[in-house]
């Protein structure tokens, strides 16, 4: 039976194409398997007889292909609404293999749950080697805003931290 076995072995070992593949293919899935949390949150502080008012909330979603993403948690459900605390929407980012020599994005969409409308879109953006942070793309009339940097009062409030 032991035989039989090192046989087998013997004849897989022998086929070079078949180990190296399956040994980068291994290498591969263990390099972006490890990745990093962040962690974007809005606060919709708009009050309701303003024209960026959502009574259902808005709906952020990510928007095209991302480079060194790998994952973002409810990204079709998330709502901010107003009058609530802050909502989150977790992502993960590769904190490995090419990753940590090159830049990470995702752009996201900003949907007014009420009508439907794309309202904003910004980029959550992470220079290799620093903290990620957001860059508003499409801000019409400055209605989303990173609070760090500009005034909190009557916007959606976007911003980005790291979650250990």
């Amino acid at each position: 039976m032991y035989k039989k076995s090192l046989s087998r072995i013997r004849k897989f070992m022998a086929n070079k194409s078949f180990v190296v593949i399956t040994g980068l293919l291994g290498l591969s899935i263990i390099s972006n398997a490890y990745s990093k949390n962040t962690v974007i949150y809005i606060k919709n502080l708009i009050p309701p007889n303003d024209p960026y008012y959502s009574k259902n909330g808005y709906k952020v979603e990510p928007q095209g292909k991302g480079r060194c993403m790998y994952g973002v948690y409810n990204p079709n459900s998330h709502t901010a609404i107003y009058g609530k605390d802050y909502g989150e929407i977790g992502l993960h980012y590769a904190a490995t293999h090419w990753c940590t020599i090159h830049d990470s994005w995702q752009d996201f969409k900003v949907t007014n749950s009420d009508t439907g409308k794309v309202v904003g879109r910004f980029r959550w953006y992470k220079i290799a080697g620093d903290i990620p942070y957001l860059l508003m793309k499409d801000n019409p009339g400055n209605f989303m805003v990173n609070p760090i940097l500009w005034d909190v009062r009557n916007k959606l409030n976007i911003f980005c931290k790291l979650k250990a």
